[in-house]
């Protein structure tokens, strides 16, 4: 796809032989240095592929292992300090993680507890409606008893049936009506978002995605998957505050909505700012094309924050890089999944506001 330059591409090291790696180590200065040589290969091979530490505290610690390098200053001062630099690289990332996970639980909470209390309500409220029916028959099975015992005319016995039958009926239409519009709001409550309404919720997308996979392997039919990722979203919510980092999510929701109707496709909210497309029936090249569209329309359009006196900021712009994977068929849901969010990790390696096809890496 565009957006992935030839050049950074193979944004992960690839492997070198143990000649070409015995002469870089002796151009460094740390072939007979162990404890330097497994700093230079953990910056070079591992830490690259941590997608929870931010590519600027990835880039801080490879700089200052150069200086280090270039400066030939392998002293165990020196060795503490880029150790040190590297605990607090992954403390940090931790911890916020950790928050986020925090987050996330807590809303779970909340939204589990308000569907339960929402069930709750409305079991009682079933119950209640059904006790007032059966209330209402059995007055009339002993009114009718009575007036018939009493031998009172036929004619107003038959008339008195009639009438309380068709009011127990009309009641209970509308009953009924009140409870279809119900369960479709707790239905729609259960399947949503509850913070992007316009999206599936993750549970849904789950079991959605396992539905979708078994069908396709089965008919030996296309699916497609997006995972799609806002760019500097900490930047944002550090900038301007978690509600109107909910608010750009909010906005992201829609274009992405519109974007999956347009192809068929269902959109859902994965966990945090990841979202993401299912395409059924659609390769992965007319699916990067889809991606590609949403990256545009997401790029062009202006953010109006709201400060939190209320009052309205200058518009900013938002960008999102997406990963786009195929099924194939020997994956279960979890590879595709993971197919594509590999293609997101190299979108936002290789420079974001970018769509990556899995079949390119």
């Amino acid at each position: 796809m565009k957006n992935m330059p030839a050049n950074k591409k193979k944004k992960i090291p690839e492997s070198i032989s143990p000649d070409e790696l015995n002469k870089t180590l002796c151009r460094l200065g740390v072939e007979h240095r162990p404890e330097w040589i497994a700093v230079i290969f953990f910056i070079r091979n591992l830490m690259i592929r941590f997608s929870s530490i931010e590519l600027e505290k990835k880039s801080q610690l490879r700089k200052q292992v150069l200086e280090v390098i270039e400066k030939k200053d392998f002293t165990p001062e020196s060795l503490d300090r880029i150790i040190h630099t590297m605990e607090e690289a992954f403390t940090c990332s931790l911890q916020d993680e950790l928050g986020l996970m925090k987050q996330k639980l807590a809303s779970e909470q909340e939204f589990t507890d308000t569907l339960l209390s929402q069930i709750q309500l409305l079991t009682d409220e079933f119950r209640k409606s059904m006790n007032r029916r059966s209330s209402d028959l059995e007055d009339f099975g002993e009114q009718a008893v009575s007036d018939i015992e009493k031998k009172k005319d036929p004619g107003a016995i038959i008339a008195y049936i009639r009438g309380t039958i068709r009011e127990i009926v009309t009641h209970a239409r509308k009953d009924a009506d009140s409870w279809e519009y119900k369960a479709k709001t707790l239905e729609r409550y259960a399947r949503y978002d509850h913070l992007l309404g316009s999206l599936y919720n993750r549970s849904w997308f789950d079991e959605k995605i396992h539905n979708l996979t078994e069908q396709a392997r089965k008919n030996n039919s296309r699916l497609s998957l997006l995972m799609i990722d806002v760019d500097h979203f900490k930047s944002i919510n550090d900038t301007w505050g978690h509600q109107v980092g909910d608010d750009v999510l909010k906005a992201l929701a829609k274009l992405i909505k519109e974007q999956a109707e347009a192809g068929s496709g269902y959109p859902c909210r994965y966990g945090g700012e990841e979202l993401s497309i299912i395409f059924p029936d659609t390769d992965e090249q007319l699916a990067g094309v889809r991606a590609e569209e949403l990256c545009r329309e997401v790029l062009g359009y202006k953010f109006i924050p709201r400060k939190k006196d209320g009052s309205l900021g200058e518009a900013i712009n938002f960008s999102v890089s997406v990963g786009v994977a195929e099924l194939q068929q020997s994956w279960d849901a979890g590879r595709l999944i993971g197919a594509a969010d590999k293609a997101l990790y190299y979108a936002k390696e290789s420079g974001r506001n970018r769509v990556v096809l899995f079949s390119e890496l």
